[in-house]
């Protein structure tokens, strides 16, 4: 993990050479936020029983989430990006479990990622790092930190992919519109996987 972040830290250290306008390159920073369907599963220690006697302690959640994504970085090469990824999906959709009411749950990542820009403006992206799940009465859309999924690096691991395009509004400020899918899994507690899917559509703000 350590070689890990010494190499991202070299590599956005290139970020900061001069930017020129309209150019992808020097210092790169994209912040996303969207909303879609998302179907995630979970283990929770409930105090409910099914009709074999037998502790129930997987729920699922299926609807609409909210979804944040946050990537810095800069170029390694012409269009091509290196960037960190923290991003977190949240279900909109509760349920009660045992005595606990409104329940809901978020997955979390952590990683790497590269983005390449095509010469229209759109682009693709594609990050993989680590995950975290999140399960409570009260889980915001971004509760993971870097800190946070960093202390538990056995959690699970997550991959995210989008494609999308931007529209230049200053000399490197960007607008943007983009599909992407985040999966991610956990082994839980009680020998359950933790498992989501995502599909949002993102609406992002660009500096690069």
């Amino acid at each position: 993990m350590k070689k890990l972040l010494f190499f991202a830290i070299t590599m956005i250290s290139f970020a900061f050479a001069q930017s020129e306008s309209f150019t992808h390159d020097g210092f790169f920073l994209n912040i996303s936020i969207g909303f879609g369907p998302q179907s995630i599963d979970f283990a929770y220690d409930s105090d409910l029983y099914n009709e074999d006697d037998q502790k129930i302690r997987e729920f699922n959640l299926s609807g609409l989430a909210t979804d944040l994504d946050i990537k810095i970085g800069g170029r390694i090469a012409n269009n091509l990006l290196l960037h960190l990824t923290l991003a977190g999906v949240t279900s909109t959709e509760h349920t009660d479990v045992g005595e606990e009411d409104d329940i809901t749950a978020n997955l979390s990542i952590f990683g790497l990622g590269t983005t390449y820009y095509f010469s229209n403006n759109s682009f693709a992206t594609a990050s993989f790092g680590m995950s975290e799940f999140h399960i409570g009465s009260d889980v915001a859309t971004f509760t993971a930190s870097a800190n946070d999924i960093m202390g538990n690096l056995v959690s699970g691991l997550a991959i995210q992919a989008g494609a999308g395009k931007e529209w230049w509004v200053s000399d490197n400020w960007g607008l943007g519109v983009s599909v992407a899918l985040l999966y991610g899994f956990d082994f839980g507690e009680f020998d359950y996987r933790d498992a989501s899917t995502s599909i949002t559509i993102r609406f992002s703000a660009t500096y690069n």
